[in-house]
């Protein structure tokens, strides 16, 4: 027997925009919540990530956003601690999104 493989789903394609609605729905099932660090843990993302800045290291750290977690590599540009934000490849990463960092 043949299988009509993707030719058996196009009927579902036909209503307008159904790929969209199914993509967007992917999406928001693969989010996740985001991760609680003790104090202590943010502690000391807050020293690595001071220490870095300092001796212009280049860091790979890990942060979330809207439901999922990223990766960024790179050197910390500049720290602002009034408005807990620093920036790290022209890309501004508020502390509160930070997960994990590393020196490397």
């Amino acid at each position: 027997m043949k299988d009509r493989g993707m030719i058996k789903w196009a009927p579902f394609n036909s209503v307008a925009n159904v790929e969209n609605i199914i993509n967007k729905l992917e999406y928001k099932k693969r989010k996740v919540s985001k991760p609680v660090l003790s104090d202590d843990q943010t502690v000391r993302l807050n020293k690595v990530l001071l220490e870095a800045f300092q001796t212009k290291s280049i860091v790979l750290l890990k942060y979330y956003l809207d439901g999922y977690s990223y990766f960024q590599r790179g050197g910390i540009e500049r720290i602002d601690s009034n408005k807990r934000f620093f920036v790290i490849n022209e890309k501004t990463i508020f502390f509160s999104q930070l997960i994990a960092i590393r020196i490397e």
